[in-house]
């Protein structure tokens, strides 16, 4: 309860072989639920309610296995920021003359890494004192949200000045759309919409990326032509 997670949410993702970790229920909810249902299969590594996976591979999947379904994404938002932040645990505020103690004692980082270590410091800061969100966590967010849900830019242009008229101070938080799509691309965080099987089999990506059926359904990959559309681009089912 002491966790970011559930000073943030309100709640706890409830670990019970029914919730399945999306349910947020209150402390006492979980008692019940798992005293009555027990717990979730093979839930070792607590990744939704904070804890690291440290066989998490490259690819961003961990040996648990799983989908993530769209009411999961913004928790796969949230472990996203954690491993493009985690490199700077170490790092100094930029006012301090310390060394970074993730490079050896007489070696100080080059020009480049330290503005990009200050800069995600800067980005990673509480928006306001006892904040658990940072304008980096809330950037990532929104346009989380509206990659997910296609989300119109007006309207994140929106949200984001009732989220700034809130705050207690009118700086803590970015503007738009555009400084936030601008804020997260510094630190490698672009988003990138790949087309999908309609039935979920695979990802037109990589080699698959110019296959126009499934190969294991055989679904189509892009949306029927109409007669006489000339030569507009063609359009994905999903």
């Amino acid at each position: 309860m002491e966790h970011p997670n559930f000073l943030a949410e309100g709640g706890i993702r409830c670990p019970c072989v029914n919730c399945k970790c999306i349910d947020l229920v209150t402390p006492r909810e979980v008692n019940l639920h798992l005293y009555r249902d027990d717990f979730m299969p093979n839930y070792y590594v607590w990744t939704e309610h904070g804890e690291v996976d440290s066989n998490t591979n490259l690819r961003g999947h961990s040996s648990s296995g799983g989908s993530v379904g769209e009411e999961d994404q913004f928790a796969a938002m949230d472990q996203m920021v954690h491993d493009v932040i985690w490199p700077s645990i170490n790092v100094p505020d930029s006012n301090s003359n310390r060394g970074n103690e993730a490079f050896r004692e007489d070696e100080e980082p080059n020009s480049e890494a330290r503005h990009f270590y200050d800069t995600l410091i800067s980005a990673n800061q509480p928006i306001y004192k006892g904040a658990t969100e940072s304008k980096l966590s809330i950037s990532v967010k929104l346009l989380a949200a509206r990659s997910i849900w296609k989300v119109p830019q007006k309207c994140i242009d929106y949200f984001e000045k009732m989220l700034a008229d809130v705050c207690p101070t009118k700086k803590c938080l970015i503007e738009n759309n555009y400084q936030a799509t601008q804020l997260v691309s510094k630190f490698g965080l672009k988003s990138r919409k790949i087309d999908c099987c309609v039935n979920g089999c695979l990802l037109y990506y990589k080699e698959n990326s110019n296959v126009t059926e499934c190969k294991i359904c055989g679904a189509a990959r892009y949306l029927p032509r109409k007669s006489g559309m000339g030569k507009f681009k063609d359009v994905p089912v999903k």
